[in-house]
Formats: structure tokens, sequence, C-alpha cells
């Protein structure tokens, strides 16, 4: 009986200094700016294509530009990222700030005025997105928007989709044939 109760006792301190030394020597991040805070959805879509919704540009306060962009799902954060993402052919300066909605299907880009448009305001501009991946890893359908202007909002959509009853998926209609992806310029 005092064999085992020293055994018991012998494996209780083992356990809790496993537990103890693995708190005090568990890796810390040296560098929490490099950390990338997303609260959206992580799970994979079902949806078998990934694109542009919407972009809206306004700008705020007389120095920034906002620029929102909306995708149909949401977007693997890393994919888009201040160095891959290019306003002109340029990636974003650091000055520039990015946000994503809860639900992840969003983007906002706050950025110096001065770094997008230079001296004229109604200058126009283009985005690209050439990284941007959803989470199921399937690449932006388009990834360059030129003409965008400042205080203008852009609707992407898909119009003339065929859906198709196909055999060998035992009648399930799929969308594999879009024939256009238009774009509709609204004033804000």
């Amino acid at each position: 009986m005092v064999k085992n109760r020293k055994c018991i006792v012998f494996i209780a301190a083992a356990l809790i200094y496993f537990m103890l030394y693995s708190a005090v020597f568990a890796e810390k991040h040296d560098d929490d700016s490099k950390t990338l805070r997303y609260r959206g959805k992580r799970l994979p879509s079902a949806v078998e294509l990934f694109y542009v919704t919407k972009i809206e540009t306004e700008i705020e306060s007389g120095n920034y530009l906002e620029i929102e962009i909306k995708f149909n799902i949401p977007v693997e954060p890393r994919t888009l990222q201040k160095k891959f993402i290019r306003i002109n052919g340029n990636p974003l300066p650091g000055a520039a700030v990015l946000s994503f909605n809860k639900a992840g299907n969003k983007i906002k880009i706050l950025i110096p005025v001065s770094v997008v448009l230079g001296s004229e305001k109604d200058e126009p501009f283009y985005i690209d997105l050439p990284e941007a991946k959803s989470f199921n890893h399937i690449p932006l359908y388009s990834s360059h928007f030129d003409d965008i202007h400042c205080n203008k909002e852009y609707r992407f959509e898909f119009v003339n989709i065929h859906p198709h009853k196909d055999k060998e998926k035992h009648g399930k209609i799929t969308h594999n044939h879009y024939s256009e992806y238009l774009r509709f310029e609204e004033d804000d």
C-alpha cells in the first residue's frame, strides 16, 4: 500500500513538473506585429467561383481614401496582405491600414490620397489583387480592376449564367457555364 502511494505521488509530481516545464518554456512569438488578426469565417465554401461583387471608394476627411472590396465568399487573409495588393502597379505603403469584416468577405483599405491620386482628385486608378484566394484555394476570377474613381461604387455580377444538369452528378444543377462578368457603376 505504501509502495502504491509512493508511485502515485511520483507520477503526480512528474505530471506537474512536465506541465510547468511546458508552460515556462513554451514557444513565445517574438514579434506580434507579424501576427495577422482575422475574425472571419475560416470554413471552406461549396461555391465553385470566387469573385469580387463590389468595390466602393470614398475620400475620408480629405486625406485618406477608403477602398472597400466585397467578395462573394470569405477570402483567405494571408493572400491579401499589403505586399500583394497593388494600386497603380505599386504595393500598398506601410501607412495603409487593412481590416476585414466579421464574415471575412469584405476588406477595407485606408490609404493616403496622395499615394493613389497625386494632384488630381478625379484621376482614375486601378487595383490588382493577383494573389487573392478563398479558403478553398480558389483564385480570384478577375484580379485586375481598372478605371476606378473616387466616391463611386462598382458592382460586379455574372449575367446569363446557364445552369445545366450534369447526368453524372445525378441531376444536380451546377453552374459551370458563366457568360459575362459585368461591371455596374453608381455614384455615392
